[in-house]
């Protein structure tokens, strides 16, 4: 039931994801382009400290048999397991030995986006607002929300993906949302 995995290394301050064999994109690049993005911006909230992020071969370097590679090609198509790759502080001033002030420092950034990733590949959908949504309605006003819904994985039901919504405390109330297309 495996659905993530992290391979850490020492050094560089990349968060990568397959493939590392081949310039090409991987099938799932979109859904490993919105875990790395969401792990770097985690990551980078805490201490302000920025990692350079996207497929191994291309931001790195060319590199067959990783283990992110064989964790998520060994699967897909059938099954999406995110294998990224996340090289740890610093971009290589002191070698492989990083200085004590900086192992605290590196573990609470990546722990932010180690939590983002658990939850990105634990959920069975996706969902972003495309439309922005005010901070209050007059009553009785309509409002249009426009939403993308990412399946991971798996299918979407016939019927479509249901909105739960509730006003000033009452109980929630469910709206069959119409698909747009695509």
């Amino acid at each position: 039931n495996i659905t993530g995995y992290i391979d850490f290394h020492s050094y560089s301050e990349l968060i990568l994801w397959p493939w590392g064999y081949t310039p090409a994109l991987s099938p799932d690049n979109d859904e490993f382009s919105y875990i790395g993005t969401g792990m770097h911006d985690r990551l980078q909230a805490v201490h302000g400290h920025s990692y350079t992020y996207g497929p191994i071969y291309t931001t790195i370097y060319p590199a067959s048999g990783g283990s992110s590679d064989w964790v998520y090609g060994g699967n897909a198509p059938s099954r999406f397991i995110a294998g990224m790759s996340i090289e740890l502080r610093d971009t290589g001033q002191t070698g492989f030995l990083l200085p004590p002030d900086q192992i605290i420092p590196t573990g609470e950034e990546n722990l932010q986006a180690v939590l983002f990733m658990a939850k990105a590949v634990s959920e069975p959908l996706r969902v972003e607002l495309v439309s922005q949504v005010p901070a209050t309605l007059a009553p009785g006003q309509a409002l249009v929300v426009t939403a993308e819904v990412t399946p991971r994985a798996q299918t979407v039901a016939a019927n479509g993906v249901g909105l739960y919504y509730r006003t000033e405390g009452a109980s929630f109330s469910l709206l069959t949302m119409v698909p747009a297309g695509g």
